[in-house]
């Protein structure tokens, strides 16, 4: 088996801490520590923060170092943007290529939000749990991953990849301060855009998308405005797909 490039592991790993939050932005990180955590030497550790430069989550500032990127409200409006742009061209790509399995997975990642929903409703709690909070980020990534990998197209599978991790990073997520709505919302905006492309009616599913997109955008920018007050730092969550629906789309694919 071959073995994963040292830099691509140090990539990997530096990620991998931004996304739980045991890296906040601001903060500076070291080369030198990074390498001892990983028992490497710097030079694949120097790779891998230039890729994360390229790719806007980190920064060289003088005098202080590589730090984590702060996003400006205007970044986060642009981010939203680039995303919304890439998954309705997605849309159209995917109307005519997409397979009935897909489909099935699809719905059925629209049945685990139901479920999660139910869940918190029975429980009596007023705020999503921390696992209810993972679960549901997970679902509603792999919903949107299937309409990707449906493209056949690479590129935008890793551009679109590549900015979710961008907003979970440099946004912020305070789903923990929701109710029932948040998960509600995302499970009727999901079964709007299955419906749609089960039809083949592309230009309704790029609406819903788009709404979807942009409802998530104006939670993105309120949350940035407070935390602007009153200066409380944001929580993040893991951000990945669940285990069998990437095995799923491996096998899809």
């Amino acid at each position: 088996m071959t073995q994963t490039p040292l830099r691509d592991q140090a990539y990997a790993h530096i990620r991998s801490r931004l996304l739980s939050g045991n890296l906040p932005a601001g903060t500076r990180l070291s080369e030198i520590s990074v390498a001892n955590e990983m028992g490497i030497s710097k030079t694949p550790v120097r790779e891998a923060i230039r890729r994360l430069e390229v790719e806007g989550l980190l920064e060289q500032v003088p005098r202080v170092g590589t730090i984590v990127r702060t996003p400006s409200r205007r970044q986060i409006i642009e981010l939203y943007e680039y995303r919304e742009a890439l998954e309705n061209h997605a849309i159209l790509l995917a109307i005519d290529r997409i397979k009935p399995k897909e489909l099935e997975l699809m719905e059925r990642m629209c049945q685990r939000l139901r479920q999660i929903a139910v869940k918190f409703r029975e429980s009596g709690q007023a705020t999503l749990s921390k696992e209810m909070i993972e679960e549901a980020l997970s679902v509603d990534l792999a919903f949107h991953m299937v309409i990707l990998c449906a493209t056949s197209n690479q590129k935008i599978v890793h551009e679109v990849e590549r900015s979710r991790v961008l907003t979970q990073i440099l946004c912020m997520s305070r789903y923990h301060k929701y109710a029932l709505w948040f998960i509600c919302g995302t499970y009727l905006y999901h079964s709007r855009i299955l419906r749609e492309l089960k039809k083949k009616k592309a230009e309704s599913a790029r609406f819903w998308m788009s709404r979807h997109i942009r409802i998530s955008q104006k939670e993105a920018l309120a949350d940035f405005d407070l935390r602007q007050r009153e200066g409380e730092p944001s929580e993040r969550f893991p951000l990945s797909l669940p285990l069998e629906v990437r095995k799923e789309l491996e096998d899809l694919g």
